[in-house]
């Protein structure tokens, strides 16, 4: 089962989000930090989806914010996916998530410039945008940063406080800034 949300209810969510850890249609979320969801568009949590970490670093009461901008875009979190605390999710164009996922503490993903370069125009909305796709059992680590049009695979590592501009592919542990791949992971994992 799946949570959506639209503007109508983003308020009250928060709320019964926060102390219930369930929403009207019965799917269980584990909320250990205040969830915000606002934009015009929709956000969908699978059943089992975890909302902060009450062990993990905090700023402030460290929310998470998955903001979905335009009415068309949606942020979709498949089913036992994991977000740290101060997560944002800030969307242009769709963002997807997939199951099994570990989105550490303060990770950032954008998949819009939101300004442009030039001074004259900087206030206008941008046009570049492309939307993010993250599959599933990836590990983000700490302070993780995915910008505009980036394809994660599966079984993927990123180490902590990466920037990732391009595709990282199946099975690889990537690291830096800008993020490269440094390791294969054989046959899905080095144990």
């Amino acid at each position: 089962m799946i949570v959506c949300l639209t503007s109508k209810i983003r308020s009250a969510f928060l709320w019964v989000a926060r102390l219930r850890g369930r929403y009207y249609s019965g799917n269980y979320c584990n909320y250990q930090a205040p969830l915000i969801c606002n934009g015009q568009g929709k956000v969908s949590l699978e059943e089992g989806v975890g909302i902060g970490y009450s062990l993990a670093p905090k700023a402030g009461n460290g929310a998470v914010i998955l903001q979905a901008r335009p009415a068309t875009v949606s942020i979709s979190i498949g089913a036992r996916s994991n977000l740290s605390n101060n997560v944002c999710i800030s969307a242009c164009k769709s963002v997807s998530i997939g199951k099994d996922c570990l989105i550490g503490n303060g990770v950032l993903i954008f998949n819009s410039d939101l300004h442009r370069t030039c001074p004259i125009k900087r206030r206008e909305c941008p046009a570049n945008d492309a939307a993010v796709s993250i599959a599933g059992n990836v590990w983000l680590g700490s302070r993780v940063i995915i910008l505009k049009g980036v394809s994660i695979g599966i079984k993927s590592v990123v180490a902590a406080s990466s920037v990732v501009t391009r595709d990282i592919p199946v099975n690889s542990i990537a690291a830096g800034n800008l993020a490269r791949v440094i390791r294969r992971l054989e046959g899905g994992s080095v144990c």
